[in-house]
């Protein structure tokens, strides 16, 4: 992951905790879950994502019980579908080992429940807070309801500085929102036309399969001898950090004291082998044969590349 992607992601992760920590100052003491610092134990690494988590379902409550408490409508139980829609896809995250269809559909529920919070964050506070001259209930005019959350219009006078910094935290979101659009379009692109990370996927898996398939045929046949000296044992295949298909090998007149394993790989016929495996060689996988002496004990091994082939 590279460092601006990195830091787009804090970025994006300050402007959303500016706007729950604002939405947090704009509900009465006794609505309010948690003290509206805490939730900026959000930025802590791997807890602090869990503490979010379970911080948005706790606001979204508060949110609704803020305006049942009003007499208002439109709470729309304080999208907390959407934290707990969250919940269970950052778990999917997880279990699918940050599969990207999982990612994608973790992003867009951020993003919607983030655009939730910044409505009613538009909204509050229902009430008059301390510093007001007014103690009594606002007044509300329902101005218009979306579908989603429900949109109102308060007749009073709100906190500029908080409505700027809430402003700023939306214009972020929608950069975000842009950027994460970018990343999902490629990403399905990519899916589609098999190119980009899925190409290299797809050649990895495709290699690895070959692979698989060669060594189990080949140990099928094991053991068996290759010529009047050397025993084939068997074979396997490692792609993880490159490609590797192993052969193990037995001299079976010759104890491991008797030949050293420079002497087993100046016996190879290496252009013979780069004629016969010139494909193999090609998608970079390399042969490691691991000879043992008659008495069992391993002589050592011999790797053979691309690299080893005459020019």
């Amino acid at each position: 992951m590279s460092g601006f992607f990195i830091f787009i992601i804090f970025v994006a992760m300050m402007a959303y905790i500016v706007c729950l920590h604002a939405t947090l100052n704009k509900l009465r003491a006794e609505n309010r879950p948690f003290s509206s610092w805490m939730i900026w134990f959000g930025l802590i690494p791997i807890t602090g994502w869990v503490w979010l988590l379970v911080a948005q379902i706790k606001l979204s409550n508060a949110i609704k019980n803020e305006f049942v408490a009003a007499g208002a409508m439109g709470h729309k139980n304080g999208a907390i579908e959407l934290a707990i829609g969250l919940v269970a896809v950052s778990i999917a995250v997880i279990v699918t080992d940050f599969w990207s269809g999982a990612l994608i559909a973790d992003s867009v529920l951020w993003i919607m429940y983030w655009v939730a919070i910044y409505r009613f964050n538009s909204v509050l506070p229902l009430f008059s807070m301390p510093d007001e001259e007014t103690p009594d209930v606002k007044k509300i005019e329902k101005k218009d309801f979306n579908s989603s959350v429900g949109r109102f219009h308060v007749k009073n006078k709100k906190d500029k500085s908080v409505n700027k910094w809430v402003s700023v935290c939306f214009s972020v979101l929608m950069f975000i929102a842009s950027g994460i659009g970018g990343l999902i379009g490629r990403d399905l692109t990519e899916r589609a036309m098999g190119t980009g990370h899925y190409a290299a996927m797809h050649r990895h898996e495709q290699i690895a399969k070959q692979m698989n398939d060669a060594a189990a045929d080949l140990n099928k046949k094991a053991p068996m001898m290759v010529d009047s000296e050397r025993r084939f044992d068997g074979a396997a295949a490692v792609a993880e950090n490159g490609y590797v298909m192993i052969y193990y090998m037995t001299l079976v007149s010759i104890s491991s004291t008797e030949i050293t394993i420079n002497q087993i790989a100046n016996q190879i016929d290496v252009s013979s082998l780069c004629e016969k495996s010139k494909e193999p060689f090609q998608r970079g996988i390399v042969y490691t044969y691991i000879y043992k002496g008659n008495d069992g004990i391993t002589i050592g091994s011999v790797d053979i590349s691309e690299k080893n082939c005459p020019k």
